[in-house]
């Protein structure tokens, strides 16, 4: 039986015992991999998040710019005065705009007297 070991009940305790350690220590690399994928996953998600807002916000900044270039020059100014404030050039004059006078008139105008239309009142 040269050829064969033979193992004593203190090697295969040893053996064992290590094969024990090994996997005590597997189970805690591996969750440390677990744990790293799943903040690769997050990351990637507030990545594309972040990517989004960064898009809106400078959409947002392009739409100001504009706004600004707008609101900077002589004719911009004016159109905002005149917007927000209701004011006129000197020399502008103001077209008030109203309903046609009949609808006005038959609204106001009590029925019968639509029956003696042709009488003078």
């Amino acid at each position: 039986m040269r050829g064969r070991e033979q193992y004593t009940p203190l090697t295969l305790l040893y053996r064992r015992l290590f094969l024990l350690v090994l996997l005590i220590a597997l189970v805690f690399l591996g969750q440390g991999v677990w744990g790293v994928y799943q903040k690769e996953r997050e990351t990637k998600e507030n990545r594309i998040i972040a990517e989004r807002r960064l898009s809106e916000l400078e959409g947002r900044e392009y739409a100001l710019r504009k706004e600004l270039d707008r609101v900077t020059s002589r004719r911009g100014i004016e159109e905002e005065l005149r917007r927000r404030h209701d004011v006129a050039k000197e020399g502008e004059h103001l077209l008030i705009i109203v309903d046609r006078i009949e609808e006005v008139i038959s609204e106001e105008e009590p029925p019968w007297r639509r029956l003696f239309s042709w009488w003078p009142f």
